[in-house]
């Protein structure tokens, strides 16, 4: 029970126990004393009362959450100062940030994933219908209810960022603002947030979702912003391979997350419209790729110390050396080729060169795709793993990364040649995807 519990605020609310907290300030259940009612009040933090910026959050936020009504947002119901600080009343929803879930649990199966994020963008749509950007898209940003007979029902929260149509911009807005795993690239090279920009982060939402990371996270902020203007994004079925993502989401996911705005979907109804058909309404809690249902939902379910234990070894490194997960990852491999076992060895080397994308070492992951690749065909003498496919489109998409387009294309033309070999209608449909793409990128130059 917080220390505030129970006191009575505003007059006519009962505050209780803390729900959550963010940058600006921290969200609070509470009873409407008039009508027995539960809500959530979020309070500005006691250090930043009565700064302008935070003012401005509270107030757009209070302005967008009254304008819409959707079932994958959340209503603003009172709005209102007390003791010279705002304050906010919304509906209360008994969920979970699933930013939670995604660090405690790992990547959803793909269902789940697209149930969510089909959600999302319908909250995005009507947003965006009446002419509000959310300009902060993001896990942390949609809170999930769920049930075992009712389907999963996302709700986009948190519009203190929005930007309106036809409203001027204050001079405190025009600093980067957002989180920056999710901004578009034109938002990290100075431009205003748009609807593309809504799109890109949902693009990453979806992507964090089926991989269970985002596409240039980790390290400082200033080295993620960079990743996003100047790295091609490691397609997700490569980073988590694993997942076994269908090709027909991975085009999906790389349309929104495309360098250039006008190359991703022109609305979030045309992403939305995209997704797969089959995965349009899942009942019951998401599924986790690992096999778990999260049965129940409340804000307290997932502790800060759990979370804590669920933070990625990866990160944790030795000196400036690699990371501790490498060498065992290395050890794996080599068991994997005394076996003889082919898929074996495929998933091992990508489970390798994973754990060294995520810690954005990515010369050194080429170096040791390059190397695998070539002693796997040596060693074969014409008869290669029939998944070797899956490294060489992962060696042209780190090329790619790297900004050597020549060999990106090259990689990718023999992947597209073992995967016909392989009778892999998967692999070749990627491998076409994938030089589709860097045709694109080399026209853009």
């Amino acid at each position: 029970m917080s220390e505030r519990s129970f006191d009575l605020f505003a007059g006519r609310y009962i505050l209780g126990d803390a729900l959550g907290s963010g940058g600006m300030g921290a969200v609070h259940s509470a009873i409407e004393v008039a009508t027995g009612r539960r809500v959530a009040i979020k309070l500005p933090h006691p250090a930043l009362a009565g700064n302008p910026n935070v003012s401005r959050r509270f107030r757009a936020e209070a302005r967008a959450g009254a304008q819409l009504d959707h079932p994958n947002t959340i209503r603003v119901v009172d709005f209102g100062g007390e003791d010279g600080n705002l304050f906010l009343v919304m509906e209360y929803v008994a969920g979970v940030a699933l930013d939670q879930l995604v660090v405690e649990e790992g990547p959803l199966d793909t269902h789940s994933a697209v149930a969510l994020v089909r959600q999302l963008l319908a909250a995005l749509d009507h947003a965006h219908a009446w002419g509000i950007l959310h300009a902060d898209v993001k896990t942390a940003n949609l809170l999930v209810q769920s049930s075992i007979d009712a389907p999963l029902q996302a709700h986009l929260i948190d519009f203190g960022l929005a930007r309106f149509s036809g409203e001027r911009t204050h001079d405190g807005d025009r600093t980067l603002s957002g989180t920056p795993e999710y901004l578009a690239p034109e938002l990290v090279e100075g431009g205003a947030p748009t609807v593309a920009s809504d799109i890109y982060a949902a693009g990453v939402v979806l992507y964090e979702l089926l991989t269970g990371f985002t596409p240039f996270g980790g390290g400082t902020s200033d080295e993620v912003m960079q990743r996003q203007t100047e790295g091609m994004v490691l397609p997700p079925s490569l980073r988590s391979p694993e997942q076994e993502i269908a090709p027909e989401i991975e085009a999906v996911v790389m349309r929104a997350l495309e360098l250039d705005p006008r190359n991703r979907f022109a609305s979030a109804a045309q992403f939305a419209e995209a997704l797969p058909k089959s995965a349009r309404v899942i009942n019951g809690p998401p599924r986790f790729a690992n096999g778990s249902i999260v049965s129940a939902y409340s804000s307290e379910a997932i502790t800060r110390e759990r979370l804590r234990r669920a933070l990625p070894v990866v990160a944790t490194s030795i000196g400036i050396g690699e990371p501790r997960l490498i060498a065992p990852l290395r050890d794996e491999v080599r068991r994997s080729i005394a076996s003889g076992n082919d898929d074996a060895i495929v998933k091992s080397y990508l489970e390798l060169v994973r754990a060294l994308v995520n810690s954005h070492m990515l010369a050194k992951a080429v170096t040791e795709l390059e190397q695998g690749i070539e002693s796997l065909r040596l060693a074969r003498a014409g008869s290669a793993p029939a998944a070797l496919w899956r490294l060489q489109l992962c060696l042209a998409a780190l090329y790619s990364g790297l900004g050597n387009q020549i060999r990106a294309r090259t990689a990718a033309s023999i992947g597209r040649e073992d995967a016909l070999r392989a009778s892999s209608s998967v692999g070749s449909d990627r491998a076409g995807e994938l030089l589709a793409r860097l045709a694109r990128q080399a026209r853009k130059r």
